[in-house]
């Protein structure tokens, strides 16, 4: 059963932080869009979940980082004094990502990322692996994933059932390893790069056609 540990009803992101201390258990949720530095990196991804691990560890944060459809969503927990740090961090000097925009940063009675001092969950359907049917199957209806077009309701509802799962879909492997152009794409290619990937293969048949059209 699922557990429900998100009110539903409308937040001023900020308010609830003024009035509580500096020792306080605090949630801060965000949510930006990749930007072209973030994007052209294959590493991206891969780079802020192992900082995050040793750094979120360091200072006592959990929480789970969410990607698809190039927007992230992410969820903190920690002391107030912690969180803050970090949240002026990657709001003001972070450059992988823009358009930030704080959902909730308020007071909890106890962490719902327990033991994680960072998650990284996937979220583009074509992506992840069939052995995660019944987790995809809950996640299915946040895909294509469009969190700044999200009512309260549908906050709500995302943020208790990333809570509620346990087993996290991974990325299924690269299908094409059979070539050589297989090998080379999967090395320079990450997950969050696959957009920009097929927008640029389709641009370059484009014009490619247009030459052999005129020429």
């Amino acid at each position: 059963m699922m557990t429900t540990l998100y009110p539903a009803h409308p937040i001023d992101s900020m308010a609830p932080a003024q009035t509580a201390t500096d020792d306080s258990l605090m949630q801060l949720v965000y949510i930006s869009r990749i930007s072209w530095w973030g994007l052209l990196n294959p590493k991206t991804l891969a780079n802020i979940k192992r900082v995050a691990t040793v750094n979120n560890a360091q200072h006592g944060i959990t929480g789970i980082l969410c990607y698809g459809n190039g927007c992230f969503l992410q969820c903190i927990e920690g002391q107030k004094e912690e969180v803050l740090a970090l949240k002026d961090n990657l709001c003001r000097t972070d450059k992988r990502h823009k358009q930030v925009q704080i959902h909730q940063f308020t007071p909890i009675d106890s962490r719902h990322f327990q033991g994680w001092s960072m998650r990284l969950l996937y979220l583009e359907r074509w992506l992840l692996s069939k052995d995660y049917k019944s987790e995809l199957a809950t996640l299915n209806k946040f895909m294509p994933f469009k969190p700044f077009d999200w009512n309260q309701q549908q906050w709500e509802e995302f943020l208790n059932v990333i809570t509620n799962i346990d087993k996290l879909p991974q990325p299924k492997p690269m299908q094409a390893n059979f070539n050589a152009i297989g090998k080379w794409l999967s090395a320079i290619a990450a997950p969050h790069q696959a957009f920009l990937v097929v927008q640029s293969t389709l641009l370059l048949c484009v014009i490619v056609s247009i030459i052999f059209l005129f020429y």
